[in-house]
């Protein structure tokens, strides 16, 4: 945390002295209000979706909660987050909330590895397929650095999933499956239990598609909500550039480098809207606005996480929030 804390820090020194701070307050007090409220909403949608996107990954596990109850999860998590380091510290959240320690832990790690590869694998795509039609000069050097490193790393993420959920490629893997069965795990039923729940999404590849599409919407989404910052200071993007530029950032502020993303985020904006002679001003200001839409979103996670908690310490007809039991036939 000291060293996350430092990172931002650093940054953050950094862009004080990249920005002219008068310009900053001025642009500051020019936000259009409207702009920002409508890319709060747009936020709100995400959220939704996200839940939908990990109801549908759920399916194939033990795990049923109802899609109301993913959202305040996720807000909840979002909570967290902000003190925890990002990205992974959301997932653990996420994790202890839905499985309650209980049952269904390992099927819901894999659960959590696929969402947040998907997630991973579309940012680069929003990022890549825009660098490669685009033959601007002033960005150059970021497409010949990055389109090599997201090739590779898209392809090998497509091949995992297509291991992941073929059938066929799955049946040459039986005999060492049986094997291992057979002769390692004897008498470990747990052992044996990993190995099913490690392939919970064998021949439903229908569930990844349908996620996959859901990551789509949703990093269209974030670029719109970027739109919209950006509209609210007062600049614009060609749509083309947007794109990997909204995905570009979004994705280096969930590293887990820095406190929340402070101080990258903003940088990354400034950076960027620098080339493109917009004013690293005016994406510092987006980069701030980006942070107080999440500060707004970790808020309501905290009030309904202490709501939740009041809820549990004095029930008042007797109800739990806790999960449905498994569906039959769907071992845990």
């Amino acid at each position: 945390m000291v060293v996350k804390a430092g990172v931002s820090a650093l940054f953050l020194l950094f862009l004080a002295k990249w920005v002219d701070w008068e310009v900053l307050w001025e642009a500051a007090g020019n936000i259009s209000r409207v702009y920002f409220l409508v890319s709060c909403g747009i936020v709100v949608c995400c959220d939704v979706l996200i839940a939908v996107r990990l109801r549908c990954l759920m399916r194939p596990t033990c795990l049923s909660l109802p899609l109301w109850r993913l959202v305040r999860i996720n807000y909840a998590a979002r909570f967290y987050a902000i003190f925890l380091p990002a990205g992974i510290g959301q997932a653990v959240v996420r994790w202890y909330k839905v499985t309650e320690n209980k049952y269904g832990q390992i099927q819901f790690v894999v659960v959590s590895v696929v969402e947040k590869s998907l997630f991973f694998m579309v940012t680069l795509l929003f990022v890549g397929v825009p660098l490669l039609f685009s033959s601007d000069p002033r960005i150059e050097h970021i497409r010949v650095g990055l389109l090599p490193v997201l090739g590779t790393a898209a392809a090998i993420l497509g091949c995992l999933y297509v291991l992941l959920a073929s059938e066929s490629l799955l049946r040459l893997a039986e005999p060492l499956t049986l094997r291992i069965r057979t002769r390692v795990v004897r008498g470990l039923p747990r052992v044996g239990r990993l190995i099913d729940d490690l392939g919970i999404f064998r021949g439903r590849a229908g569930i990844l598609l349908a996620a996959t599409l859901l990551s789509c919407v949703i990093q269209i989404l974030i670029a719109v909500r970027i739109s919209l910052l950006c509209r609210a200071v007062g600049v614009t993007l060609p749509w083309l550039n947007l794109l990997w530029v909204s995905s570009f950032v979004f994705f280096i502020q969930v590293m887990p480098v820095s406190f929340a993303g402070v101080g990258v985020r903003e940088t990354a904006f400034a950076y960027t809207f620098g080339l493109y002679a917009l004013g690293r001003e005016a994406g510092a200001l987006v980069g701030v606005l980006f942070f107080a839409q999440m500060l707004v979103l970790a808020g309501i996670g905290g009030l309904l996480e202490i709501a939740d908690r009041g809820g549990r310490a004095a029930p008042s007809d007797g109800s739990t929030e806790q999960s449905p039991p498994a569906p039959p036939g769907t071992p845990c």
